[in-house]
């Protein structure tokens, strides 16, 4: 029997056209929002770094729902902001604390506020609760995205420049060149190392095992990145076009947060 074009490997042109518009835009964004968070974190060190991680989180917090065509995506925008501001106030206190900012127990405040508000939403609502799993695992995962784009301001200088020049090559390659995602990323984590050594060169600050970990963060913060999109790309209404993508690269530069965050707690020097 032969196979009908929509459904072959290659898909039918009118099908595939939507999804590209929207990986051109998620790779643009992305690129463009490491770029943002990398300038707030070199001009305004902590808090430079959460002022455009929560920018950034406003704009998924109001996307979020439509993207993945939820029901009560008013609520879920109302969970998500809660979030954005729970996380201001844990920097605010972090930073007037005398313990260290990196690491605080304040940077709980707004995951545990996004898992209570997300459970209080689920309770509130007044439409007959359709869809209660996917729209609670949607904030909670949200909740995670915004967290982890505030690990973003951890970073120490050396740590944010790797971070976001791997992740913005490589986001760019996507945008650009479709179907070679896998030279994207290879070229990605390339420049990522090579501005690394070139900043630890120039500033001979850096020993053997640090250098190993830049290394291994030029090559998995681009994936991380990569990966994210790839994956939320796949859902109907990404596919849309420039909307979708816009929110899945804002989501897919948060979500390599984790990695900048991690890698500058396991730095030795710490990676200045």
């Amino acid at each position: 029997m032969t196979q009908d074009r929509a459904t072959r490997p290659g898909g039918d042109p009118r099908e595939r056209l939507p999804m590209e518009r929207g990986g051109r835009a998620a790779g643009l964004a992305a690129a463009l929002s490491a770029l943002l968070l990398l300038t707030g974190q070199l001009l305004g060190g902590t808090v430079g770094g959460v002022l455009v991680a929560s920018l950034l989180g406003a704009v998924v917090a109001g996307g979020w729902g439509r993207v993945l065509d939820l029901p009560s995506h008013r609520g879920v925008t109302g969970v998500l902001g809660l979030v954005v501001l729970l996380g201001g106030v844990a920097a605010w206190a972090a930073h007037r604390g005398e313990a260290p900012e990196v690491g605080s127990v304040w940077w709980a405040l707004p995951l545990a506020g996004g898992v209570l508000g997300a459970l209080a939403h689920q309770v509130w609502r007044r439409d007959g609760r359709p869809r209660v799993v996917d729209v609670l695992s949607a904030e909670i995962f949200a909740t995670l995205v915004l967290g982890a784009g505030l690990l973003w301001s951890w970073a120490t200088p050396l740590v944010a420049v790797t971070t976001a020049a791997g992740l913005a090559v490589t986001a760019v390659g996507d945008a650009l060149f479709v179907h070679r995602r896998a030279e994207s990323w290879a070229v990605g984590s390339l420049v990522g190392a090579a501005t690394a050594l070139g900043w630890s060169v120039g500033r001979h600050e850096l020993d053997v095992p640090d250098t190993l970990l830049l290394a291994a963060l030029a090559v998995l913060a681009p994936a991380v990145s990569q990966a994210c999109r790839l994956v939320l790309l796949r859902l109907p209404a990404v596919r849309s076009g420039a909307r979708g993508g816009l929110v899945t690269g804002l989501v897919s530069t948060l979500l390599a947060g984790i990695v900048a965050g991690l890698f500058t707690l396991l730095g030795s020097t710490p990676l200045t």
